[in-house]
């Protein structure tokens, strides 16, 4: 693991850590409890539905340049974390995904002609 990576899952645990701090543990915890274990359930069932986006998604891809499940589930579990925790409308998170897959060696035209039809098609739903 290099430098880059130590220090930004560094810097997130300690944002992390002070929110705690900052918002006190005690009432976290009790929005926490207050949910219970059915928190948890929310979690399964968005399970299907992600893995669902994410295999669509791939296959749009053409048949010889395909990229492995594994790659397309985590760019798109970075993209939708783009979308959830900035103001992007979705499109920031699109770009990441097409972002991350051209980083690890899908060609940039595939990435991105898939993530264009990807957005036109959920536009039309």
């Amino acid at each position: 693991m290099n430098r880059k990576k130590i220090l930004s899952i560094l810097i997130a645990i300690g944002l992390f850590s002070a929110i705690f701090v900052w918002q006190g543990i005690t009432p976290v915890l009790a929005k926490l409890s207050l949910a219970g274990w059915s928190l948890l359930f929310v979690c399964l069932f968005a399970l299907p539905v992600f893995l669902g986006n994410s295999e669509a998604w791939r296959a749009l891809f053409p048949d010889g340049r395909r990229p492995p499940m594994f790659k397309t589930l985590w760019a798109s579990s970075m993209g939708a974390a783009v979308n959830a925790l900035l103001p992007v409308a979705t499109i920031g998170g699109s770009l990441v995904k097409a972002r991350v897959l051209s980083l690890w060696g899908i060609p940039p035209v595939d990435t991105i002609s898939t993530v264009v039809v990807d957005k036109t098609v959920q536009a039309v739903v």
